[in-house]
């Protein structure tokens, strides 16, 4: 077993951060899209590409871990640096995942009630206002 190399310490290092920023900047977004279930100005396939993009960093994390256990070049260093990388990004294909449920759901309600998306997220709204109307009353 050799020790790890300070070149995979900074692209370990590197990947983590880029995890992190993505994982920054999809929060927001779908704290704002669980809450306000509108997703009328965002396009399905911008998640999809996000996700496959996830997929392949997570892959790539896994493969590195593999060629050094192939190698038997292993030590717990090796999953304390790649593992993080992998928990960001598996939280990032779940953020993706959940926008774009909301987003498949709000188009597949809009088709049965004969509307476009931008209508039945209005048309929903509207139903959940007389809702909390009728409670107070």
């Amino acid at each position: 077993m050799s020790p790890i190399s300070i070149e995979l310490i900074i692209q370990i290092s590197i990947g983590l951060s880029a995890s992190l920023i993505l994982l920054f900047a999809f929060l927001p977004q779908t704290l704002l899209t669980i809450k306000t279930k509108n997703t009328a100005a965002l396009t399905i396939s911008m998640f999809i590409i996000c996700f496959i993009a996830r997929l392949c960093f997570s892959l790539s994390a896994i493969l590195t871990i593999i060629v050094y256990i192939h190698n038997q070049d292993y030590g717990l260093s090796l999953y304390a640096l790649t593992l993080p990388v992998l928990i960001c990004h598996g939280i990032n294909m779940l953020l993706n995942l959940i926008i774009a449920f909301i987003k498949i759901n709000n188009v597949y309600k809009a088709k049965i009630h004969k509307m476009n998306e931008s209508e039945y997220i209005i048309f929903a709204y509207a139903q959940k206002l007389k809702e909390k109307v009728s409670i107070k009353k």
